[in-house]
Parts: structure tokens; sequence; C-alpha cells
């Protein structure tokens, strides 16, 4: 049991590490500026099912709302309008908020913003969480 809870806190925290990665590779390539805003925020829901273990034949559900900031600014002309892969319970952009966008000159439609810290953190969490996880399980098999 321990040896699977080291593993999958490594695994948590080489996701983690990916994930990083490939950030710092889009803010490489998005070299460009412009100014933008969040035009709306795009709802996402998630639903997971579970057999209640108190009651045979009986599926519990959940679900789980978050908000991912659709973006919106203009390039040679054109106005480009997407959503973050990332998203949140309580956004902390608002509708409307005028925001800073980095783009890839070659491609327009990847881009960052520097004030979406959700799109910047979620790497950051993995790779603490992971960690935690694998340190929770090295303690576990040492006592």
């Amino acid at each position: 049991m321990q040896i699977a809870i080291i593993i999958f806190g490594a695994v948590f925290a080489a996701l983690g590490v990916y994930l990083n990665s490939r950030q710092k590779k889009l803010m490489a390539r998005c070299t460009a500026r412009t100014e933008g805003r969040v035009a709306e925020f795009e709802r996402r829901e998630h639903t997971t099912e579970r057999e209640d273990p108190d009651m045979p034949n009986m599926i519990q559900r959940s679900t789980t709302v978050s908000f991912a900031p659709v973006f919106a600014y203009t390039v040679n002309g054109v106005e480009i309008k997407k959503a973050t892969a990332a998203s949140s319970a309580r956004p902390k952009l608002k509708e409307g908020q005028a925001v800073t966008v980095f783009y890839d000159p070659a491609d327009p439609g990847n881009f960052y913003v520097p004030e979406d810290a959700n799109s910047r953190s979620t790497g950051r969490l993995f790779i603490i969480i992971g960690a935690a996880v694998a340190v929770l399980g090295v303690v576990l098999f040492l006592i």
C-alpha cells in the first residue's frame, strides 16, 4: 500500500513538472503582446457517479461546476475569442476586465494571460501535492 502511495505521489508530481514545462514553452513562443478583455465565462460541469456503499444498487451523483475565462483580443484586425483550459469555481477575474494577452505570432490562437493565475498555478499545485503524497508514502513505509 505504501509503495502505491509513493508511486501515485511521484506520478502526480511528474504531471506537475510536465504542465509547468508546457506553460514555460507556451510563454517562450508567445512573444507578441496586445490588449484584451475577459469576454465571458464558460461554465463547465463535471459529474461523478459512484455506488452508495450503504445502499446496494443506489448510485450517488455529484456535480462540480467551474468557470473558465473566455478572452477576446484582436490580432491583425481579426478578433479571437478563446477560453483557457484552466477553470475555477470562483474566478478572480471579472467579466469585462481588461487584460494583457501574449500570443504566438505564428499561431495567434495560442496565448496566455499573465493575470490568469489558474493557468500558471496548476503545475505548481500538482508538484506540491504529489511531493507531499510521496513523502507521506515514504513515512508510512518507514514506520
